[in-house]
């Protein structure tokens, strides 16, 4: 004789479409998986994937520029040749990503980026920055107009570029330093480096040239040397 586990099998009951407990459909458990249906969810998703990674990147341009005090010569022709020589530096790949992300913030789509867009853009993930501070990131973006409140596409790539050598170099350097002080050792930086003194301007060169390699050097500071900060 077949002996009945009834209060599981009541469990298991209650939980079928069309019992008295659960007489609507149970999503999950009535109903069969779909493929389908996951990819749906899955397609929805990613778009906000690229917008947050969008909205991170002008973040991190924004910190930069700012915090770091990235100041332009104004008038000066050679600013912006500077920024043109990290510009085609960046990869097609790096580039195309750029300009996707101004076409984002650029919700007019007339080629330019006002301070109401690049604050609406910042909210979108809780980056709050007072009418200000927008204006003078905007400002800074082109070296040879003072008070400019728009921001168009050549001078957007320019700050980009900067700080994503910027970062790409932090990262670079801090792996050396094991302490999280902000300097180090001027003989790890020499070899880190090695092959591309010629590339660098005298004044560069003088500073890994000068000293003991035991010498500390904020590779912050040198970071943004290399840039011609």
């Amino acid at each position: 004789m077949e002996i009945v586990d009834f209060g599981k099998a009541v469990q298991i009951e209650s939980q079928k479409r069309g019992s008295v407990n659960r007489p609507q459909f149970i999503d999950g458990v009535d109903g069969e998986y779909s493929e389908e249906e996951d990819i749906q969810i899955n397609e929805s998703i990613l778009p906000l994937l690229v917008k947050y990674r969008q909205v991170l990147l002008v973040s991190k341009c924004f910190e930069y520029i700012l915090n770091r005090r990235t100041t332009p010569k104004w008038g000066d022709a050679s600013e912006l040749t500077r920024r043109n020589i990290l510009v085609n530096q960046l990869s097609e790949s790096q580039k195309t990503e750029f300009r996707e992300v101004f076409a984002a913030v650029d919700i007019s789509n007339d080629g330019s980026i006002s301070i109401l867009e690049l604050k609406r853009f910042l909210e979108s993930i809780g980056e709050n920055h007072s009418e200000d501070e927008l204006k003078d990131m905007i400002d800074r973006s082109n070296p040879m107009v003072s008070g400019n409140e728009t921001l168009e596409i050549d001078e957007f790539l320019g700050m980009m570029a900067e700080a994503e050598f910027y970062y790409l170099f932090l990262e670079i350097f801090s792996v050396l330093d094991d302490e999280e002080s902000g300097f180090i050792r001027a003989g790890d930086l020499r070899k880190k480096l090695g092959g591309i003194e010629s590339l660098m301007s005298d004044e560069r060169t003088l500073i890994l040239g000068q000293g003991s390699d035991d010498d500390l050097i904020n590779y912050e500071a040198f970071s943004r040397m290399l840039l011609g900060a």
